[in-house]
């Protein structure tokens, strides 16, 4: 997101010049890349390739984008095992032997784009499925306490717990767009609150649609 943010200050900053605001992109810029240099050259040296922040990008972007992604549940790919695994078909196609989770990684996502790009069709059809899932409304600590994870409980319990979390994200989510509806209108704060939104959204539609 900072680049994004990047342009945001120069596009709103309260500096009066432009080379102000572009001055104080490249702050925030510089700070970012200071305070993440030395997580990611412990990363790119243990995992022999340039890896940021974790190894984790690129296979979910894969698992959202291949042949055996569910269509309905495409968050639940990753319980997808046998030869249709994620892991398996990748090791189909390339020799993974001796290769860093981070090597991994990097050929994941770009079996993922050749498979976006071969399938751009079946690639929207998913993407929206996941935007879907992305905006539904969170029902694990409810299906858990159905399943019995954390011992039995009785039927009206569960329907109490279910209303109260259920409950407090529509009120948060109602009262949020109503605050932002009501409030006198502030571009650079109502655009910057939707390009984060966006950016959010946009990520997970194309990798990972699990509700957030």
């Amino acid at each position: 997101f900072p680049p994004f943010a990047a342009l945001f200050l120069v596009a709103y900053g309260r500096e009066r010049f432009w080379l102000g605001r572009v001055a104080s992109a490249g702050v925030l810029v510089v700070c970012f890349c200071v305070t993440l240099a030395p997580w990611t050259i412990r990363n790119t040296l243990l995992q022999r390739t340039f890896t940021t922040v974790d190894v984790m990008g690129g296979r979910n972007v894969m698992m959202g984008n291949y042949e055996y992604t569910l269509v309905d549940r495409p968050w639940a790919t990753i319980a997808v095992d046998g030869d249709n695994a994620w892991y398996r078909v990748l090791g189909r196609k390339y020799d993974l032997h001796g290769k860093t989770q981070g090597q991994i990684d990097k050929l994941a996502i770009r079996y993922a784009v050749e498979y976006v790009q071969a399938h751009p069709g079946h690639t929207l059809e998913r993407s929206a499925s996941k935007l879907f899932d992305f905006w539904q409304l969170d029902r694990e600590l409810v299906a858990g306490v159905q399943q019995g994870i954390w011992g039995e409980f009785n039927k009206p319990f569960t329907l109490c717990l279910a209303a109260l979390i259920v409950g407090v994200y529509v009120l948060t989510m109602t009262a949020g767009i109503v605050g932002a509806w009501m409030r006198p209108l502030n571009a650079p704060l109502h655009i910057f609150l939707l390009l984060l939104i966006v950016f959010v959204t946009g990520l997970h539609s194309v990798a990972f649609g699990h509700s957030r």
